[in-house]
């Protein structure tokens, strides 16, 4: 008896455990810069918010965790007074702004008022694959922060699905770009950008300083010294 009950208590245990695994991990983050780390703007570059919209932050979806991210299954953008026409830029890994995708939305199917700005948009919404050695769109209008970047220019992409669409509740204030069925993987030094087409204000997660990196690389440099020492003891 005593043993079905543990068998019983194990496969319980078990059930749940699957259950937690099936979880997907929500990664928050605040709006922290200004600007995207290096940007030259020349106008409105002292001010978190230039006029609208306002960005308060985002929730990136992800099937682990955030030193094993897994698949992205959603992002979300926090804000008020959203201004259509935007650009959220995706890295699955490496330096921040070496990105792999981008989404493109007008809120009406087309880019048309999107490329009254930015001549070099590409011709339709959508989600599109960036190529190496891309080169960015910039604000250049009166309205917004003039010399921002606000998307990437359409010769270095190739559109990947024509029917992804973000869903905006204006209630809320929420922006959420569902990916569940794309297949995109992340690694743990995954960046998330977004910026509408005059960006007056942005959003990037959290980019790595150089000392930070290298503090990073000493710590696991010096726990990997430990180990070492630790396992010539025990032979």
């Amino acid at each position: 008896m005593k043993k079905i009950l543990r068998i019983m208590v194990l496969s319980v245990a078990g059930i749940f455990l699957l259950k937690a695994s099936a979880f997907a991990t929500i990664l928050s983050y605040g709006d922290i810069y200004k600007n995207w780390p290096g940007q030259v703007v020349t106008h409105g570059a002292d001010q978190d918010e230039n006029g609208t919209p306002m960005i308060t932050g985002a929730d990136v979806e992800v099937s682990g965790d955030a030193a094993n991210p897994g698949q992205l299954k959603s992002i979300t953008i926090h804000m008020s007074n959203r201004r259509v026409w935007d650009s959220l830029f995706i890295s699955t890994g490496g330096p921040w702004d070496s990105w792999d995708y981008i989404v493109y939305d007008s809120d009406n199917g087309n880019n048309s008022s999107h490329d009254k700005y930015d001549k070099q948009a590409p011709a339709a919404d959508g989600l599109y694959f960036v190529s190496s050695g891309y080169s960015y769109e910039y604000v250049d209008h009166p309205y917004g922060r003039t010399g921002h970047a606000n998307g990437i220019n359409a010769d270095h992409l190739s559109l990947f699905s024509s029917s992804f669409e973000p869903v905006w509740d204006s209630f809320a204030g929420t922006l959420t770009y569902d990916f569940s069925n794309m297949n995109i993987n992340l690694d743990a030094d995954f960046a998330v950008g977004y910026t509408p087409w005059c960006a007056n204000d942005v959003f990037v997660t959290p980019v790595p300083e150089p000392a930070t990196m290298l503090l990073l690389g000493i710590g696991m440099l010096g726990i990997a010294c430990v180990n070492r020492r630790q396992f010539f003891r025990r032979i």
